[in-house]
């Protein structure tokens, strides 16, 4: 929270740490200026209201005169710009006095939100400056409380698909291993193209204030069931100029690539679509092959072909 205006603290109406509510008076700025200025202009308000008044009553005596031939034309309209000229001035002092009144409204500074205050960085009788780098309070909501986090692009349009169908939700594991379950709240609007990754928020329940602000913790994204999918190890997909793809062993000893869709990674495997299953796929070294190559299969100890 930052000062509207320039002036002397004159209280601080909560104490660090505090739980505020919004609309709720924090700070208090000395309001003597300000209450001047709004007693000036309406003192001016005033006494243009009482010339613009006799300008009124000049000019509609001037009208009957200049029916009656005792005075000209010109003597009328010269009353007639005289009021314009008192009218324009009174809506002028008018708005200077609706902008001292606000002015003077922001030596009253009140929470915008409910939430939590951290610590205090002015103190009564110090000068609030609106060009002061730092905030006089911060307030957090605790209750809800979004966390932030990123999915890689391709986890984009499951994501868009199932919250459609309202079936998205989001979990994350509190300090003390409870579990916490949510909804994403925002989804930002463009890639992050250096990163290959979409920015997301959630929001969470934190009433007991087991989540605090600035922490991390792991969530779980829960975005459906892909059933009968096919995974493989993340080492066994390959990029090509065409796209994502993995070599196949076919039956004469020789693989052929295979272009597939890496839909995302998850628990360490990576999800694909455009194999049936059951083939038999190159999971290491497929870098350093090319298509038609022959290749023989080998065993580790221990391990599996």
């Amino acid at each position: 929270m930052r000062p509207q205006i320039t002036g002397v603290i004159r209280s601080v109406n909560f104490r660090e740490g505090d739980q505020v509510q919004a609309g709720q008076v924090l700070f208090t700025l000395d309001a003597s200026d300000a209450s001047a200025l709004v007693n000036r202009y309406k003192g001016q308000s005033a006494q243009i209201q009482a010339l613009l008044a006799d300008a009124e009553r000049d000019y509609l005596r001037s009208k009957e005169l200049v029916k009656a031939g005792f005075i000209s034309v010109s003597t009328v309209t010269s009353s007639q710009s005289k009021v314009e000229a008192l009218q324009a001035q009174l809506t002028a002092t008018s708005a200077e006095t609706d902008s001292a009144k606000i002015q003077a409204g922001y030596t009253r500074i009140t929470a915008p939100v409910s939430g939590v205050a951290g610590a205090v960085s002015i103190h009564p009788s110090s000068l609030a400056q609106t060009s002061s780098a730092l905030p006089l309070v911060t307030l957090v909501q605790m209750d809800p409380i979004a966390m932030e986090f990123n999915l890689p692009e391709q986890a984009l349009p499951t994501i868009l698909a199932a919250r459609e169908k309202n079936k998205v939700a989001v979990t994350l594991e509190t300090p003390d291993k409870q579990t916490v379950q949510g909804f994403i709240s925002f989804i930002n609007n463009s890639v992050n193209q250096d990163t290959g990754t979409i920015s997301l928020k959630a929001s969470f329940p934190n009433a007991s204030r087991r989540l605090w602000p600035g922490g991390f913790t792991r969530a779980t994204v829960h975005a459906g069931v892909s059933k009968d999918a096919v995974t493989l190890p993340p080492q066994a997909v390959l990029e090509g100029p065409a796209g994502r793809f993995v070599y196949l062993l076919m039956d004469n000893g020789k693989v052929k690539s295979k272009p597939v869709d890496l839909l995302r990674i998850q628990d360490g495997k990576a999800v694909l679509e455009g194999l049936s299953g059951g083939e038999t796929v190159v999971l290491e070294g497929g870098q350093n092959i090319s298509d038609g190559a022959a290749v023989t299969t080998a065993n580790k100890a221990g391990g599996t072909p």
